[in-house]
């Protein structure tokens, strides 16, 4: 149980509610159950800060996902409560006391809880909550589902192919932040350098990294040997693991700078069984869990603000 998560973005269980009419402090209800504008907007807050750097539309999906969220947590603590489960108390006196231990002082508990619309009441019951969704989920998926489906296994298997590149480059420094005279006048010397190579069907790549290129791997002609996914900066591998091999790039820009990419080799290293049937097993833990959501949005009712007339 994630604290962030407990305090600001569970759905609210305590409040019931029974009319067919959403309150004035509700977005929706699930069968009795608000989802409340107040514990929504603390949630998106506390994300957004968390993210730092954000945009319009990351704020309008965010919000949507935490409302998913809600929803979803308010229907699996629907059905655990009507299938009989019961949250282990042993469980939550230990991360309440943890959480106490973490946040220092009563007042702190107190004021974070405020800005999340809850009191301390409200959140213990949450806390509880999880804990009886969980065993839920454990009895339901986690304990039943022990092998992989075929489907899974096979989409795992062509997912997890782990190919390598083999790429060298080129790269002109230019800061994260520097003024748009400075970046142009870099990609307009990078061009030049680009209309050289590509003239030479990428055969000068080498002797034209060693002259221009600034940064250690200069020497080795821009020889960046063979690299795996998540090893560079995003932009720089969507590139490179996209060109054939002997191809080179465009000019990329990147938190280093502008860069010129030619791909020399790709190969594809084996991937562990024990691997693929793990991710398989998860992702077929992962469909269920999908179907189980489906299933629930069917058994009871969401009350939406386009539903009250």
């Amino acid at each position: 149980m994630k604290r962030i998560y407990l305090i600001i973005a569970a759905a609210v269980i305590s409040g019931y509610a029974c009319s067919d009419k959403l309150q004035d402090d509700e977005l929706l209800r699930v069968d009795t159950v608000p989802i409340k504008k107040v514990r929504v907007d603390a949630a998106v807050r506390n994300y957004l800060e968390q993210m730092g750097q954000h945009n319009a539309d990351d704020s309008i999906k965010i919000r949507e996902q935490i409302i998913e969220g809600m929803v979803k947590n308010a229907l699996l603590t629907l059905k655990a409560k009507k299938e009989g489960f019961v949250y282990d108390s042993s469980e939550v006196n230990r991360f309440i006391t943890m959480f106490k231990a973490q946040m220092g002082s009563d007042s702190l508990i107190n004021k974070k809880l405020k800005e999340a619309g809850l009191t301390f009441e409200d959140w213990q019951s949450d806390v509880q909550d999880q804990s009886m969704v969980g065993k839920y989920l454990k009895a339901t998926l986690d304990d039943k589902i022990t092998a992989p489906d075929s489907a899974s296994l096979d989409s795992a298997r062509k997912g997890m192919k782990n190919f390598e590149v083999k790429a060298s480059h080129i790269l002109l420094k230019v800061a994260a932040d520097a003024p748009a005279e400075e970046v142009q006048k870099a990609g307009m010397k990078l061009e030049g350098i680009e209309k050289e190579i590509k003239a030479a069907n990428g055969k000068n790549f080498a002797a034209m990294a060693k002259k221009y290129s600034q940064d250690g791997s200069a020497q080795y002609g821009g020889d960046l040997g063979f690299f795996a996914r998540g090893t560079m900066v995003p932009q720089f591998e969507e590139v490179a693991f996209s060109l054939p091999k002997g191809e080179v790039s465009g000019i990329v820009r990147t938190q280093f700078g502008l860069h010129i990419i030619k791909v020399e080799d790709r190969r594809e290293s084996v991937v562990p069984e024990e691997s693929i049937q793990k991710a398989a097993l998860n992702l077929t833990k992962s469909k269920a869990f999908e179907k189980l959501i489906t299933d629930l949005k069917a058994e009871y009712k969401i009350l939406r603000p386009e539903d009250v007339k």
